[in-house]
């Protein structure tokens, strides 16, 4: 069962293993086919009609194809522009930030490279070569590289022109709005993975000062509380979360959770109800349950759940026998 997600990334997603099965399983980016278009087949694709004339009008024809998440028609009119201007940054930029956006890492990775090649200080490269790397995988590789995009960011916000509070007196950044958010984000997933939940609440925390209303590094932050224990915490990010989307579901689940592992059986009810049938939240809390070996209310809800599906829910059945065969192992 899947509760946090992390890079929409932005976000990635943290799993919590549960024995048995449950109904909900929140969603993280959509998922995108990677794009069967390589630079030699863009012929076939589009009429050399239509090519554009300028690098410019190349990069405004891929960033309007982005708009409309037509990831296969971006890459294409991008590399057109590569043939009119092989050594364009900002056609690398692009085409690294598309091919990230359509699960294609590996020319992510490499778009990236050859824009570190000539800007090795490129804050957004690092990062990109970061979240790719992740995504690979390489968490080693990944950590050099989102720490290379942070300290390299907090360089350029040194140099910057001082920002001055209302009474004059020099605020003192470390981040702003130019900041890379999905660097922070990433480094916050990495730390909640090697259990380091107080860095991960650190980075989170400075993702959130650069997009204070996102609702997945608040679920993010959420998670991590309740991770470290701190649940009254995690409640209060899980429902600002909600309160910026209200049909978020991870949120919703994840308030569940914790609402019912402090046995607030009709908060935790309502919670699961906001994004599930009934049958389906009975199963899911039931599950909850058996994980924290709190047997014989799990069956409670297996039985629930059983009782209230209008049709056989074969999830709750094969949960019951699941926590039968752990009941019998206890004796």
């Amino acid at each position: 069962m899947m509760f946090k997600k992390s890079l929409t990334l932005s976000c990635i997603v943290l799993s919590l293993s549960l024995q048995g099965c449950a109904s909900f399983s929140p969603n993280s980016e959509a998922d995108i086919k990677k794009s069967e278009i390589d630079a030699l087949d863009k012929e076939k694709a589009f009429d050399k009609a239509i090519r554009p004339t300028t690098v410019d009008e190349s990069l405004m024809r891929g960033d309007t194809a982005v708009k409309n998440k037509d990831y296969q028609r971006a890459i294409i009119e991008y590399s057109f522009g590569l043939d009119l201007d092989k050594d364009s940054q900002p056609l690398y930029d692009r085409l690294g930030r598309v091919y990230y956006l359509n699960g294609d890492f590996e020319r992510c990775l490499n778009s990236f490279n050859i824009i570190l090649k000539n800007e090795p200080n490129s804050i957004v490269a690092h990062q990109y070569l970061g979240l790719c790397s992740f995504k690979q995988g390489n968490v080693d590789q990944a950590e050099n590289h989102l720490e290379k995009s942070i300290e390299l960011d907090k360089a350029r916000i040194s140099v910057a022109p001082s920002v001055k509070n209302e009474d004059g007196s020099i605020l003192m950044l470390d981040v702003d709005s130019n900041s890379p958010w999905k660097a922070y984000n990433t480094m916050g997933i990495i730390h909640d993975q090697k259990k380091q939940h107080l860095k991960a609440i650190y980075y989170f925390k400075q993702a959130g000062r650069i997009r204070p209303n996102d609702v997945n590094i608040l679920n993010n932050l959420g998670y991590s509380n309740y991770l470290s224990g701190d649940w009254s915490t995690a409640k209060s990010y899980f429902n600002q979360a909600i309160k910026q989307k209200p049909n978020f579901a991870t949120a919703w689940y994840n308030l569940g959770l914790i609402q019912t592992r402090e046995q607030n059986w009709r908060q935790a009810e309502l919670s699961f109800s906001k994004i599930m049938p009934k049958q389906d939240a009975y199963n899911d809390m039931g599950v909850i349950l058996m994980q924290n070996n709190d047997l014989t209310r799990a069956r409670t809800y297996f039985q629930n759940a059983l009782e209230t599906s209008p049709q056989y829910h074969e999830k709750a059945a094969n949960n019951l026998e699941l926590l039968n065969s752990m009941t019998k192992e206890q004796e």
